[in-house]
């Protein structure tokens, strides 16, 4: 009897030990804690001319990420709508619960939305058969000298991102 009991007791750490190492700290515990890049992630820079192409699960392009003078997200495509969740440290404090996000209006309705650096965003896009999500976190923007005959201006012409999906 006495074996059966410590056979239990050690069946019972092993399961408890292995239940513990096979947890993946998926979402930070502090948002102030700086949580590194997932896997898949990709940076690009977005601007006027370049953008990023969203296909759905079906290999369908259904929206793309811009960016437009002065300092604003482009955003095309059937239904897509964005939510700025704020300064944050990098795209890998971006949560995976978007239960309580708080989107825009779509795109048709509402283009432009504000490229802060330092802030991460969460896109949707729903297309006729399936809805994708994008993490995206904006590194920095990117600023350009242009000189006229008032001298040298610096001008933004564009934003460095990072970003993952499907997410």
């Amino acid at each position: 009897m006495n074996k059966f009991g410590l056979n239990w007791a050690k069946a019972l750490m092993i399961a408890l030990m292995l239940g513990t190492f096979a947890c993946e700290k998926s979402e930070p515990l502090d948002p102030n804690e700086p949580v590194p890049d997932p896997k898949g992630t990709i940076t690009a820079n977005i601007s006027e001319v370049t953008e990023i192409r969203i296909i759905d699960g079906a290999g369908i392009e259904c929206g793309y990420i811009g960016w437009t003078f002065p300092d604003n997200f482009d955003l095309a495509g059937t239904l897509i709508s964005i939510c700025d969740l704020g300064a944050m440290h990098g795209l890998g404090n971006i949560a995976r619960n978007l239960s309580s996000t708080a989107f825009t209006a779509p795109a048709a309705e509402n283009r432009s939305v504000a490229c802060e650096p330092g802030h991460g965003y969460i896109i949707r896009v729903v297309s006729d058969s399936y809805t994708v999500y994008v993490r995206l976190y904006v590194v920095e923007t990117i600023v350009e000298e242009v000189s006229d005959i008032n001298g040298v201006h610096r001008i933004k012409t564009g934003a460095k991102v990072q970003y993952q999906y499907p997410f």
